[in-house]
């Protein structure tokens, strides 16, 4: 049997065929204190609260489900874990049927449950199992969990796992589909991040000029984190918009820094392995953005460990940064490595978290 082939409801679930199932599951475990016990004005509680059940039916017959739990920070406290309970869910307890086992269905609703926790802006899962539940261990640490302590409890000893959503988020962030040249959201932090070649381009000449990945999704991930503005160009339009003077993307650019009062802009892009920089600053050598700026973005970086920096060499800002710096705001073109731009790469990360700790630090600075 395929999980696509069930039925899911996740709205107005039938608690009594869920309590069922639990009883049924914990009935055929050899040891059925590993799964513990809710009762059901604690589940009324937990969903009344913003938390969510699958379940999953052949036709009549309940197959399996899966149990999101909103976070606390006294939970999370307790089992020493830091993360704030706005940006982290917890795991609860996925069961399927003894008599549907085998057909990895524990794994495909770990899959829907993250879907969904990201969609709800969670970048940390949570979740425990009895220490001894190997089976169960094996499936959470397959998913990307680490292991953060252990603790003793009535039904023996538990383990906590802690997953880092990262990766999952940020390709989500960089596959996702709109219909239309380009996109902008809007902060509250006065940064405006752009991504223009997010795209294959059709060069004059028959040529292709390659996309920049993760350009995109640094930009939609700085701006859903970190509460910064981004504007993201997503097809060719037959102009390049950081190398011709004139075309649409910089005109909209130009209007949204105005109207949102935009004191920084910083343009992405992304530079081959080939280049001899992690990254490389391009502030039309020195006359597009505040010295300080510059030297703190520098720092932000050289903090996490990106410490191959360069200015200026060979590029020196595009179009983009030329036309912004009539305006009067600091504007800074950043080429990033491809090494920095990779897939389920923890540089990426590090990339990331960079770009967040300097947006962190301007905002202070200029609120001061």
């Amino acid at each position: 049997m395929k999980f696509e082939d069930l039925t899911c409801v996740d709205k107005e679930v039938n608690l009594d065929d869920y309590l069922k199932l639990y009883k049924y599951v914990r009935d055929n475990m050899e040891h059925p204190e590993w799964l513990g016990t809710f009762e059901k004005e604690e589940i009324i509680g937990i969903l009344n609260n913003g938390g969510k059940i699958w379940l999953y039916y052949n036709d009549k017959d309940l197959v399996c489900s899966c149990f999101y739990i909103p976070s606390s920070n006294k939970s999370l406290l307790k089992h020493n874990i830091s993360y704030d309970e706005s940006v982290t869910g917890s795991l609860g307890p996925i069961m399927v049927s003894p008599d549907y086992v085998g057909n990895g269905f524990q794994s495909k609703m770990q899959e829907v449950y993250n879907k969904y926790i990201i969609s709800k802006g969670i970048k940390y899962s949570f979740t425990k199992v009895h220490s001894d539940n190997i089976y169960s261990i094996k499936n959470i640490e397959k998913d990307g969990y680490i292991k953060i302590n252990e603790y003793e409890s009535k039904r023996g000893m538990n383990t906590c796992f802690v997953k880092d959503l990262f990766n999952e988020i940020i390709n989500e962030l960089e596959y996702k589909e709109f219909n239309t040249d380009y996109i902008s959201f809007k902060g509250k932090i006065p940064i405006l991040f752009t991504a223009p070649h997010t795209m294959k381009q059709l060069r004059e000449d028959g040529s292709i000029k390659l996309n920049e990945p993760y350009t995109k999704g640094i930009a939609l991930y700085l701006n859903k984190y970190c509460n910064v503005n981004c504007m993201v160009k997503l097809k060719d339009t037959g102009i390049d918009s950081n190398w011709d003077d004139y075309d649409e993307f910089k005109t909209e650019i130009k209007r949204f820094v105005k109207e949102n009062n935009i004191k920084l802009v910083i343009d992405l892009h992304g530079a081959s392995n080939n280049n001899d920089f992690d990254i490389e600053f391009g502030t039309m050598n020195n006359l597009s953005s505040d010295f300080s700026t510059v030297r703190e973005l520098e720092e932000a970086f050289t903090e996490n460990g990106i410490a191959n920096i360069k200015y200026n060499d060979p590029f020196k800002g595009g179009a983009i940064t030329r036309s912004l710096y009539e305006l009067d705001i600091d504007v800074i073109q950043i080429e990033i490595n491809s090494n920095y731009r990779q897939f389920n790469n923890d540089n990426l990360k590090v990339l990331v978290n960079s770009l967040n700790k300097f947006i962190n630090q301007y905002f202070k600075y200029i609120n001061r």
